[in-house]
C-alpha cells in the first residue's frame, strides 16, 4: 500500500513539477519508471500500450513502437481535447495517425482519462491505454462469416471496429440511424437496408463506452437460418462486451493507481 502510494506521488511528481535540475529530474524520472513498471506488471497478460502526458509537457510511455506518436501531437489532437471536455469519464476513440485518412495508421482502439490530484483538484495529466485494431479484433473475428458482419458504431456515427478493417474510419450515418431507431422502439434483428445491401440488423447499445455493437447479416445468405443467426449475434456481442471491459477495467485500475 504505503509503496504504491509512494510510486504514485512519484508518478504525479513527475507529470506535474517544474524542476530542471539534472540531478533532481533524473531521480524523479527513475522514481516514475519503476513506478509504472510497477503499475503495468499488473497488465502483463493483455497487450496494450500504456502512455501517460503531464500538464508539464513530460511523457512516458510502457512501449514507443506500439503506439509512436509524441507528447505534442497528443497535446491538441481531438482525443487529448474530448478527454479534457469529460475530465470525469474514461473516452473510448479511434486513432488513426496524423491525418485521419482511412490508410494513415494501423487503427487503434485508446482509452483516455484525464488524471486529478485529489488534494487539489487539478488535472495534472492524462493516460492513455492503446490496443492495436488487430489484437482487439480476434475477440469476436472467429464468429463473423461471408455476409455476417460485425461492426462497433460511436454516436457520431463512426466504425471504430470491424471485421471488416476497411469500413474502419469510414462514417455511416444510415446505419447509426437505422440503430438508434431499433433502440428506441425496442426492436430487435430489423431488415434494413444498408451498406448497398439488404441486412438483418442486430443491435446493442453499450452505455459504459457509447458505442454500439452491430451485427449486420446479409438477408441473402442465411435466408432459413435466422434461429442460428440470432444464438451467433447474441454469441459475438457477449465476446465484444467482455474484451471491451478488460480495456476498461485496465484503464480504470491505471487510473486508480494513479490518483
Amino acid at each position: 500500500g504505503a509503496t504504491m502510494i509512494a510510486q504514485n506521488a512519484a508518478i504525479r511528481s513527475y507529470l506535474s513539477g517544474g524542476e530542471t535540475e539534472a540531478v533532481a529530474l533524473a531521480m524523479k524520472t527513475y522514481q516514475m519508471t519503476e513506478g509504472m513498471k510497477s503499475i503495468q506488471s499488473n497488465f502483463s497478460a493483455y497487450d496494450v500500450g500504456i502512455m501517460i502526458v503531464g500538464a508539464n509537457g513530460r511523457s512516458y510511455s510502457t512501449d514507443p513502437w506500439y503506439w509512436s506518436v509524441s507528447a505534442e501531437e497528443l497535446k491538441d489532437h481531438p482525443i487529448t481535447k474530448a478527454t479534457m471536455a469529460h475530465p470525469a469519464q474514461i473516452l473510448y476513440q479511434l486513432y488513426r495517425g496524423k491525418d485521419h485518412s482511412a490508410d494513415a495508421q494501423e487503427p487503434m482502439l485508446v482509452a483516455s482519462k484525464a488524471l486529478f490530484d485529489q488534494s487539489t483538484g487539478k488535472i495534472y495529466g492524462t493516460l492513455y491505454v492503446i490496443i492495436r485494431d488487430r489484437n482487439f479484433k480476434p475477440f469476436y473475428a472467429n464468429f463473423t462469416s461471408e455476409g455476417n458482419d460485425v461492426v462497433l458504431l460511436n454516436e457520431e456515427g463512426v466504425i471504430v471496429s470491424s471485421n471488416r478493417t476497411e469500413l474502419i474510419g469510414m462514417s455511416d450515418e444510415g446505419l447509426l440511424q437505422e440503430v438508434v431507431t431499433d433502440q428506441g422502439e425496442g426492436e430487435d434483428d430489423q431488415s434494413a437496408y444498408v451498406m448497398g445491401n439488404e441486412r438483418i440488423v442486430f443491435s446493442e447499445y453499450l452505455p459504459e463506452f457509447e458505442f454500439y455493437l452491430v451485427n449486420m447479416i446479409d438477408k441473402k445468405a442465411v435466408t432459413g437460418q435466422m434461429v442460428n443467426a440470432k444464438a451467433v449475434t447474441l454469441t459475438i456481442m457477449a465476446i465484444v462486451a467482455i474484451s471491451l471491459v478488460i480495456v476498461f477495467l485496465i484503464t480504470r485500475r491505471m487510473t486508480q493507481s494513479l490518483r
